[in-house]
Protein backbone atom coordinates (compact mmCIF):
# COMPACT_ATOMS: atom_id res chain seq x y z
CA UNK A 1 0.00 0.00 0.00
CA UNK A 2 2.76 2.64 1.26
CA UNK A 3 4.55 1.40 -2.36
CA UNK A 4 1.42 2.31 -3.88
CA UNK A 5 0.61 5.83 -2.47
CA UNK A 6 4.43 6.92 -3.30
CA UNK A 7 3.59 6.11 -7.14
CA UNK A 8 0.66 8.16 -6.89
CA UNK A 9 2.86 11.15 -5.27
CA UNK A 10 4.87 10.62 -8.06
CA UNK A 11 2.14 10.61 -10.80
CA UNK A 12 1.33 13.76 -9.79
CA UNK A 13 4.47 15.26 -9.48
CA UNK A 14 5.25 13.85 -13.29
CA UNK A 15 1.67 15.29 -14.69
CA UNK A 16 2.53 18.37 -13.18
CA UNK A 17 6.29 18.80 -14.44
CA UNK A 18 4.65 18.05 -18.38
CA UNK A 19 2.32 21.08 -17.68
CA UNK A 20 4.68 23.11 -16.40
CA UNK A 21 7.37 22.57 -19.35
CA UNK A 22 4.77 23.40 -21.81
CA UNK A 23 3.42 26.61 -20.29
CA UNK A 24 6.10 28.69 -21.59
CA UNK A 25 4.12 31.51 -23.44
CA UNK A 26 6.78 33.21 -25.03
CA UNK A 27 9.74 30.59 -25.68
CA UNK A 28 11.60 32.19 -28.12
CA UNK A 29 12.37 35.41 -25.86
CA UNK A 30 12.65 32.93 -22.78
CA UNK A 31 15.24 30.39 -24.39
CA UNK A 32 17.38 33.53 -25.77
CA UNK A 33 17.79 34.82 -22.31
CA UNK A 34 18.56 31.14 -20.81
CA UNK A 35 20.71 30.50 -23.26
CA UNK A 36 23.01 33.12 -22.31
CA UNK A 37 22.96 32.17 -18.98
CA UNK A 38 23.12 28.61 -18.94
CA UNK A 39 24.64 26.91 -22.56
CA UNK A 40 24.19 23.42 -22.88
CA UNK A 41 21.25 23.28 -20.67
CA UNK A 42 18.72 24.15 -23.83
CA UNK A 43 18.33 22.44 -26.50
CA UNK A 44 16.25 22.97 -29.78
CA UNK A 45 12.90 21.42 -29.85
CA UNK A 46 12.60 21.27 -33.76
CA UNK A 47 10.78 23.54 -36.41
CA UNK A 48 12.51 26.80 -34.54
CA UNK A 49 10.68 26.35 -31.76
CA UNK A 50 13.00 26.73 -28.43
CA UNK A 51 12.11 24.16 -25.59
CA UNK A 52 14.01 24.91 -21.91
CA UNK A 53 14.64 21.77 -20.08
CA UNK A 54 15.24 22.88 -16.66
CA UNK A 55 14.65 20.35 -13.27
CA UNK A 56 12.26 21.28 -11.19
CA UNK A 57 12.55 21.85 -7.83
CA UNK A 58 10.14 20.14 -5.17
CA UNK A 59 9.92 20.61 -1.60
CA UNK A 60 8.54 17.91 0.62
CA UNK A 61 7.75 19.79 4.08
CA UNK A 62 7.00 17.55 7.28
CA UNK A 63 6.74 18.03 10.88
CA UNK A 64 9.79 15.71 11.73
CA UNK A 65 11.30 12.55 10.30
CA UNK A 66 10.53 10.06 13.29
CA UNK A 67 9.70 6.35 12.74
CA UNK A 68 5.83 6.49 10.57
CA UNK A 69 3.54 5.97 8.01
CA UNK A 70 3.52 9.92 6.43
CA UNK A 71 7.11 10.23 7.18
CA UNK A 72 8.22 7.04 5.58
CA UNK A 73 6.01 7.71 2.32
CA UNK A 74 7.89 11.02 2.03
CA UNK A 75 11.54 9.61 2.41
CA UNK A 76 10.90 7.15 -0.49
CA UNK A 77 9.33 9.76 -2.30
CA UNK A 78 12.15 12.19 -2.17
CA UNK A 79 14.60 9.65 -2.77
CA UNK A 80 12.34 8.16 -5.88
CA UNK A 81 11.89 11.05 -7.94
CA UNK A 82 13.23 11.14 -11.50
CA UNK A 83 16.64 13.08 -10.63
CA UNK A 84 16.88 14.53 -14.41
CA UNK A 85 13.37 15.97 -14.12
CA UNK A 86 13.39 17.13 -10.17
CA UNK A 87 15.55 18.28 -7.46
CA UNK A 88 14.38 17.47 -4.31
CA UNK A 89 14.48 19.45 -0.67
CA UNK A 90 13.16 18.01 2.29
CA UNK A 91 12.28 20.39 5.15
CA UNK A 92 11.46 19.32 8.49
CA UNK A 93 10.02 21.94 11.13
CA UNK A 94 11.94 19.82 14.17
CA UNK A 95 15.93 18.15 13.30
CA UNK A 96 16.89 14.82 14.88
CA UNK A 97 14.76 12.37 14.08
CA UNK A 98 15.92 8.61 13.03
CA UNK A 99 14.47 9.01 9.25
CA UNK A 100 16.79 11.66 8.67
CA UNK A 101 19.78 9.54 8.75
CA UNK A 102 18.01 7.78 5.55
CA UNK A 103 18.28 11.10 3.69
CA UNK A 104 21.63 11.90 4.83
CA UNK A 105 22.91 9.26 2.85
CA UNK A 106 21.19 10.11 -0.12
CA UNK A 107 23.54 12.79 -2.15
CA UNK A 108 20.67 13.86 -4.33
CA UNK A 109 18.43 14.68 -1.54
CA UNK A 110 19.05 18.19 0.53
CA UNK A 111 17.82 18.57 3.82
CA UNK A 112 16.85 21.42 5.85
CA UNK A 113 15.59 22.09 9.37
CA UNK A 114 13.71 25.28 10.25
CA UNK A 115 14.56 24.57 13.44
CA UNK A 116 11.05 25.72 15.30
CA UNK A 117 11.75 26.47 18.58
CA UNK A 118 8.36 25.49 19.93
CA UNK A 119 4.37 25.70 19.38
CA UNK A 120 4.56 29.53 19.85
CA UNK A 121 7.29 29.73 17.05
CA UNK A 122 5.87 31.19 13.81
CA UNK A 123 8.16 32.75 12.68
CA UNK A 124 9.01 29.18 11.03
CA UNK A 125 6.63 30.23 8.39
CA UNK A 126 8.82 33.27 7.44
CA UNK A 127 11.62 31.43 7.08
CA UNK A 128 10.42 28.81 4.90
CA UNK A 129 9.12 31.30 2.76
CA UNK A 130 12.36 32.77 2.31
CA UNK A 131 13.86 29.51 2.07
CA UNK A 132 11.52 28.84 -1.04
CA UNK A 133 12.62 31.83 -2.80
CA UNK A 134 16.25 31.74 -2.22
CA UNK A 135 15.75 27.78 -3.14
CA UNK A 136 13.42 29.08 -6.19
CA UNK A 137 11.20 25.95 -5.53
CA UNK A 138 8.53 25.30 -7.92
CA UNK A 139 6.66 22.50 -6.05
CA UNK A 140 5.57 22.46 -2.56
CA UNK A 141 4.10 19.29 -0.87
CA UNK A 142 3.81 19.08 2.94
CA UNK A 143 2.19 16.62 4.91
CA UNK A 144 1.01 16.20 8.42
CA UNK A 145 -0.59 19.46 10.19
CA UNK A 146 0.80 21.67 11.50
CA UNK A 147 3.43 21.54 8.47
CA UNK A 148 0.31 21.73 6.11
CA UNK A 149 -0.66 25.24 7.56
CA UNK A 150 3.00 26.47 7.66
CA UNK A 151 3.79 24.73 4.07
CA UNK A 152 0.34 26.22 2.17
CA UNK A 153 1.10 29.41 4.11
CA UNK A 154 4.70 30.10 3.14
CA UNK A 155 4.11 29.26 -0.36
CA UNK A 156 1.50 31.70 -0.41
CA UNK A 157 3.91 34.33 0.86
CA UNK A 158 6.82 33.45 -1.27
CA UNK A 159 4.71 32.80 -4.38
CA UNK A 160 5.90 29.73 -5.33
CA UNK A 161 3.96 28.38 -8.22
CA UNK A 162 2.28 25.09 -7.45
CA UNK A 163 1.20 23.45 -3.90
CA UNK A 164 -0.22 20.33 -3.55
CA UNK A 165 -2.42 19.44 -0.49
CA UNK A 166 -1.98 15.68 1.15
CA UNK A 167 -5.26 14.39 2.88
CA UNK A 168 -3.94 11.67 5.80
CA UNK A 169 -6.62 10.74 7.25
CA UNK A 170 -10.50 11.54 7.09
CA UNK A 171 -11.41 11.14 10.80
CA UNK A 172 -9.65 13.78 12.82
CA UNK A 173 -8.11 11.67 16.10
CA UNK A 174 -6.38 14.66 17.34
CA UNK A 175 -9.12 16.54 19.44
CA UNK A 176 -6.50 19.55 21.05
CA UNK A 177 -7.67 23.14 20.49
CA UNK A 178 -4.11 23.68 18.75
CA UNK A 179 -4.77 20.91 16.61
CA UNK A 180 -8.02 21.77 15.83
CA UNK A 181 -6.93 25.26 14.89
CA UNK A 182 -4.54 24.19 12.61
CA UNK A 183 -7.22 21.74 10.90
CA UNK A 184 -9.19 25.11 10.43
CA UNK A 185 -6.37 26.75 8.90
CA UNK A 186 -5.62 23.74 6.42
CA UNK A 187 -8.99 23.68 5.30
CA UNK A 188 -9.42 26.95 4.08
CA UNK A 189 -5.67 27.00 2.87
CA UNK A 190 -6.41 24.13 0.66
CA UNK A 191 -8.61 26.01 -1.62
CA UNK A 192 -5.02 27.60 -3.08
CA UNK A 193 -3.81 24.60 -3.69
CA UNK A 194 -3.26 23.16 -7.23
CA UNK A 195 -3.59 19.45 -6.66
CA UNK A 196 -4.83 17.39 -3.49
CA UNK A 197 -3.77 13.97 -2.72
CA UNK A 198 -5.75 11.30 -0.69
CA UNK A 199 -3.52 8.66 1.45
CA UNK A 200 -6.41 6.39 -0.42
CA UNK A 201 -9.42 5.77 -2.54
Amino acid sequence: RNLARVLDHRRVLARIAESRQTAVHDRRAVFQAHAEQQGPEVEEAGEGSPMIHKKLNVCLLVNDLRYGGAERQLVELARGLDRERFNPLVVTLYPGEPLERELRHDSGVELVSLERKGKWDFGAVRRLSRLLRSKDVHIIQPFLTPATAFGLSAAIMARTPVKIATERCGVRLNTSVGNKLYRFVEDRLTRFADAVVPNSE
